[in-house]
């Protein structure tokens, strides 16, 4: 009978032990990748009270267990490791056994995508079709990774799957670097490109410099297109025989001059072929499409009138339906009439700011209005922030020296000093106070700022370029960023009424924005560019 009984012990996996006072504790969960898939044969470290140690290694669920004996009555302790490939130290858990409790609970870790101790390695692959085109493929595949390619010819491109074409046979270097949130690596291979028809070598100049430059015009719609279309135009310093174009959205076109309709807004990267007798070159350009059937939504403006010291009564001027509307004075007070009266304490310049939301979209039209024959008070309606990242340096200017102040900077953070500079903890918005006291009175500004941005350094967006200029129906603007941000393009009258309006995704590089102007009126207008509410880069451009 003792036989039996334990031999059923063993088939079923129960556990008995010669002392009394003790008992099993399991500990058992599983390691993932952050695609939530299993991870095989990792090691899992278990250390608890009394020297306990051991280390196990998942199944092909990913999946780990152990049990272990403890005293009954007596709290024990554990300690679960693992080594996330992507960190320098590993992932740690705890449990433990409370003197009663049979079970631990699941213990779950979700690593990055690797192997052990290298990081994120990345490799690729390549094959070459009958054509000479290359077809890179990365691997493995890390999970919103950003795979970047040095062709070894002075190309570059991103993408998990890439192709290329070189123009001249040879030896390159071609260079794959990977980029996580956590880690990144590089991965270099040669190859030689073969079949390619290598260029002559010049024989109509000596000075023949194979450069080229690329183009592009946004054009009207027709009565079947979607209002997507543009025209592409290649041009170089020596003789062109052939354009192969590659629109960035899967298709293809050929020509000096050619066009091209998309089928929905986006970033796109154009890449041209340019074949002349003695050079072909390739080229790429970043082309942002923008939805030109949405035009004009804040036409709108406003007027106002003085009536006497200090009292001015403004008048909108809105021919659209709105959602709602509000008018910011300049001096800390807004209204929410359409045409409101309103009187200023002290005399000076204000920007004042009229705001229309339609159908969400909101549009907003500034102007600076000069106020006279008012005793000033020495309140400041505002006053300056400079900003570098986290780093901000408040100052205000006042007729008079205030008894006293204090700032507050919106993160539980104040001062006492007439020009502070304070350094924000992370990156968000904050609204910041500014409170003087006058003979015993407290005059308080406010206004809100936003710290810091995403790249850890400053932005820097520009308009380099707006062409032609002068325009007749179309023009091309030119934006500048060390980065990707998603900013708002506006055309404007020199009035400060916004007339045209687009959401644009940036990315890093030049970025070119092709518009139709052809609505406007002859005469002179601002194109402007806001990220996060901000004037970053303006430019004056003379319609025809």
């Amino acid at each position: 009978m003792k036989h039996i009984y334990l031999l059923l012990l063993a088939l079923f996996g129960l556990h008995t032990s010669n002392a009394q006072n003790t008992t099993d504790f399991k500990i058992f969960g599983r390691v993932m990748y952050t695609d939530k898939s299993s991870v095989e044969g990792w090691e899992v470290a278990i250390a608890g009270d009394n020297n306990f140690q051991i280390v196990l290694k998942t199944d092909k669920n990913g999946l780990y267990s152990q049990v272990t004996q403890v005293e009954l009555g007596k709290v024990t302790n554990f300690t679960i490791s693992v080594k996330d490939p992507c960190q320098n130290a590993a992932q740690v858990q705890k449990t433990s056994y409370s003197g009663r409790s049979q079970t631990s609970g699941t213990i779950d870790f979700i690593i990055c995508k690797s192997v052990v101790g290298s990081g994120c390695p990345v490799k690729f692959s390549f094959t070459q079709s009958a054509d000479g085109t290359f077809l890179f493929v990365a691997e493995p595949d890390y999970p919103g990774a950003v795979y970047s390619w040095d062709f070894g010819d002075g190309t570059q491109d991103t993408g998990k799957e890439v192709k290329h074409k070189y123009g001249r046979n040879g030896a390159y270097a071609v260079t794959l670097t990977v980029k996580t949130s956590n880690c990144s690596s590089s991965f270099t291979q040669k190859l030689n490109a073969t079949g390619v028809v290598n260029p002559p070598t010049p024989n109509y100049s000596a000075n023949a410099s194979c450069c080229g430059k690329l183009n592009v015009r946004a054009i009207g719609a027709t009565s079947s297109s979607t209002g997507l279309n543009y025209k592409f135009i290649a041009t170089a310093d020596y003789k062109i025989n052939e354009v192969i174009w590659d629109f960035g959205d899967g298709k293809t076109g050929t020509g000096i001059e050619t066009t091209h309709q998309y089928d929905s807004v986006g970033t796109y990267k154009v890449k041209a072929k340019i074949i002349g007798d003695n050079c072909i070159i390739e080229m790429m350009m970043t082309v942002q499409v923008t939805d030109r059937k949405v035009n004009n939504p804040c036409a709108f403006d406003f007027g106002y009138t003085y009536l006497r010291s200090g009292e001015i009564q403004f008048n909108s001027k809105i021919n659209s339906k709105y959602d709602k509307l509000l008018w910011e004075f300049g001096d800390g007070t807004t209204s929410s009439d359409e045409n409101p009266l309103h009187a200023y304490t002290k005399g000076g310049e204000y920007k004042v700011s009229l705001t229309i939301t339609i159908n969400g979209v909101p549009c907003t039209i500034t102007k600076t209005i000069k106020v006279s024959g008012v005793v000033n008070s020495p309140c400041p309606t505002d006053f300056d922030v400079k900003l570098d990242s986290l780093t901000a340096k408040f100052s205000f200017s006042s007729t008079t020296k205030p008894d006293s102040l204090i700032w507050s900077f919106g993160d539980g953070n104040t001062s006492k000093e007439e020009s502070p500079v304070h350094v924000y903890a992370k990156e968000g918005n904050y609204t910041v106070f500014l409170v003087l006291y006058f003979n015993g009175v407290p005059c308080k500004v406010a206004k809100n700022i936003k710290a810091g941005n995403v790249r850890g350094t400053t932005v820097e967006i520009s308009i380099s370029e707006v062409n032609p200029n002068p325009a007749l129906n179309d023009l091309t603007v030119n934006i500048k960023s060390n980065g990707d941000y998603k900013v708002e393009l506006i055309i404007a009258h020199m009035t400060g009424a916004n007339l045209q309006q687009y959401s644009i995704d940036i990315v890093s590089g030049v970025n070119k924005v092709p518009l139709m102007v052809d609505s406007l009126q002859p005469g002179s207008y601002v194109v402007l560019v806001y990220y996060n509410g901000v004037t970053v880069s303006k430019a004056i451009f003379q319609k025809l």
